[in-house]
C-alpha cells in the first residue's frame, strides 16, 4: 500500500526512515553496507539537523525563561 504523496514527503524527513530502509536492504536483500551508504548518510544528516534544532530550541527557551523569570514562577 502506497502512502499519499504528502505523507511520503514528510516520512522522508523523519528520523529512522532511511535507517530502516537500509536495514531491510542489508538483511533481506543481501545488500552490502557500502551499497546503503547514501541511506545511512541521509540518516546521519537528519540526526544532526534534529539535534541542532533541539539544542537551539532548548537554548531559546532557557534565554526566554531567564528574560521573563518564568523559571521562578513554576
Amino acid at each position: 500500500m502506497a502512502l499519499p504523496e504528502w505523507m511520503a514527503v514528510v516520512g522522508r524527513g523523519l528520523p529512522l526512515t532511511h535507517a530502516i530502509e537500509a536495514a531491510r536492504d542489508v538483511a533481506g536483500g543481501g545488500a552490502s553496507l557500502g551499497s546503503v551508504r547514501g541511506l545511512l548518510g541521509r540518516e546521519a544528516l537528519i540526526g544532526v539537523v534534529y539535534s541542532a534544532a533541539g539544542f537551539g530550541l532548548i537554548r531559546f527557551f532557557e534565554l526566554q525563561s531567564r528574560r521573563f523569570a518564568t523559571l521562578e514562577r513554576a
